[in-house]
């Protein structure tokens, strides 16, 4: 019968070169053991920076949101009123203007507004008169706002209440514009019941006065401008406003649908040493 001797754990002797062996193998699995840790926090910065993308991307469409409703409460503005009469300056008690609807002043003010027509069509001058038994400058004679079906027609006044004669400048900006419509547009300016009717310069060789325009627009954003001289306190100059869009002109086609415009007219009292 054979007899198994448990073999004895032999003594290993380690030698200096054995040692560093061990030492670059620990450094080894160090190694191994930092790389998928860097790759770990490498995964950890993606989804850092994906979810720091979709922010920027929230971000921007946020902001572009913003300019929309910025944009469309601009175009808001510029629709809810169609024409707004005012006094620029302050003026001391000698030398004053008021603005009234009714020639009587019983209510004067520094600001008048005419009201907007909303989806207003083409027509032409002489169509105007058909809401005035077939006279045009029947729109001269009623007061404050009335407009047509089609165009703004809108009379006002502006009376000397200094206590001096006074000079005065009055002039009529085009301060909204949307879609080109102010290229077909009329202004008709009745000054103490005499008319004259502005329209924007056409381009090329049309001659927009051929189409029922006295004088052209100032420039592109000033329509007319007129100076009343020494108004005695208590006179008064009577205004009346008519705008349309021209059917004849060339320029009014179907690119203008849609259109908007906005104007102002502004009155500024002249002190002596002006």
């Amino acid at each position: 019968m054979a007899i198994f001797k448990k073999a004895t754990k032999e003594e290993k002797t380690f030698k200096p070169t054995d040692l560093d062996q061990m030492s670059r193998e620990e450094e080894d699995r160090k190694k191994g053991f930092m790389s998928m840790f860097a790759v770990k926090r490498t995964g950890s910065q993606l989804i850092i920076t994906k979810a720091m993308r979709r922010a920027a991307a929230a971000l921007i469409a946020l902001l572009l949101l913003m300019m929309g409703a910025s944009y469309l409460i601009a175009a808001l503005i510029i629709k809810s009123g169609s024409f707004i009469v005012s006094i620029m300056d302050d003026i001391d008690d000698e030398y004053a203007i008021s603005l009234s609807e009714s020639p009587d002043f019983a209510v004067g003010s520094t600001v008048l507004k005419g009201k907007p027509v909303d989806g207003m069509d083409n027509i032409t001058y002489e169509w105007i008169g058909e809401d005035y038994d077939g006279d045009v400058d029947g729109v001269d004679r009623v007061d404050g706002s009335h407009n047509g079906a089609n165009y703004v027609a809108y009379t006002f006044y502006v009376k000397s209440v200094g206590k001096k004669a006074c000079t005065y400048d009055a002039v009529i900006n085009i301060v909204g514009v949307a879609k080109g419509v102010d290229k077909a547009a009329r202004v008709m300016v009745y000054k103490n019941g005499t008319p004259t009717i502005y329209a924007k310069p056409a381009e090329g060789t049309v001659d927009t006065l051929d189409y029922g325009a006295d004088e052209n627009f100032i420039s592109d954003s000033i329509v007319m401008r007129t100076r009343t001289e020494e108004l005695e306190p208590g006179e008064m100059d009577k205004y009346t406003i008519v705008v349309w869009l021209e059917g004849w002109d060339p320029e009014c086609v179907n690119d203008i649908l849609s259109g908007i415009m906005k104007m102002e007219m502004d009155f500024t009292v002249l002190l002596p040493d002006d």
